[in-house]
């Protein structure tokens, strides 16, 4: 349900009818616009010519559909750009990638989830339906017990978030997430074994700067029959290495910079 709480009222409205729009939820109608943003269609129907007229919002492939146009993509484009690390890093996760054949991932925590900064895809089959500039849930994510674990913030983020039941692996309260992220802080690393999609599991460990605060989370991700139990050691030790030389890298960018003004102020 979108408030009035202020005179920018019009404008709040349009920014959460564009945040309706996801990959996976890529066309809208008017009676689900109306429905997500709690407001009427006629409302909704005149902010959404105001948008098309400014090219945010076009005519879907649906009779009576919208989805995002060509500016909303240019404005993507070029936050996607300011996200982005550096070669450097880039080559770190390469190197990754190349050694295990498995996904490698860069994330910072983005209020009570997890933004996802870069990726690098596996070479052999089991891809996920997400991209750079996604936001993920942090409570079933290992890059995201690894940030909750090691944030300043921790309590109340834990107070805020929400515990979706992705599969019957995902953790759903709080007690039982505080004590694994008691043995993330123990372990170093953060395990998500299937919480988010079955079949998957995932490792992460922090990429931390020079005064051990924590800019971001590496992980890597790949099927449940090729990530075993056996194999956590080694690729927790190989993420590690590759977090530590990654830091000084990521430390300054714009974005991470942001992020820690904004836990500072928060």
């Amino acid at each position: 349900m979108i408030r009035n709480s202020s005179g920018v009222q019009a404008v709040e409205r349009a920014l959460a009818i564009l945040r309706l729009f996801t990959p996976q939820r890529p066309e809208l109608d008017l009676a689900e616009v109306s429905r997500r943003v709690g407001l009427p269609k006629s409302t909704c129907h005149r902010l959404i010519r105001t948008l098309a007229h400014a090219g945010f919002i076009v005519e879907g492939d649906g009779y009576g559909r919208y989805r995002l146009g060509l500016a909303a993509a240019q404005l993507g484009d070029a936050a996607t750009a300011l996200l982005r690390p550096s070669e450097a890093v880039r080559a770190q996760m390469r190197e990754l990638n190349a050694k295990f054949e498995e996904t490698i991932g860069l994330t910072r925590l983005h209020g009570g989830k997890v933004l996802v900064l870069e990726r690098v895809e596996s070479p052999l089959p089991f891809r996920m339906d997400y991209g750079i500039g996604a936001l993920l849930p942090a409570h079933s994510t290992a890059s995201g017990k690894v940030l909750l674990a090691l944030s300043e913030h921790r309590d109340e983020l834990l107070r805020t978030l929400r515990f979706e039941p992705f599969t019957p692996h995902t953790i759903t309260d709080r007690a039982r997430l505080r004590a694994e992220l008691a043995r993330v802080r123990r372990d170093g690393y953060a395990v998500d074994r299937q919480e988010s999609y079955l079949g998957l599991v995932c490792l992460a460990v922090p990429v931390q700067d020079q005064a051990n605060g924590v800019v971001a989370a590496l992980g890597i991700s790949g099927p449940a029959a090729r990530i075993g139990r056996k194999r956590f050691p080694q690729l927790a030790a190989a993420l590690a290495r590759s977090a530590g030389r990654i830091a000084p890298h990521l430390a300054g960018t714009p974005a991470t910079v942001a992020a820690r003004r904004r836990q500072k102020v928060g």
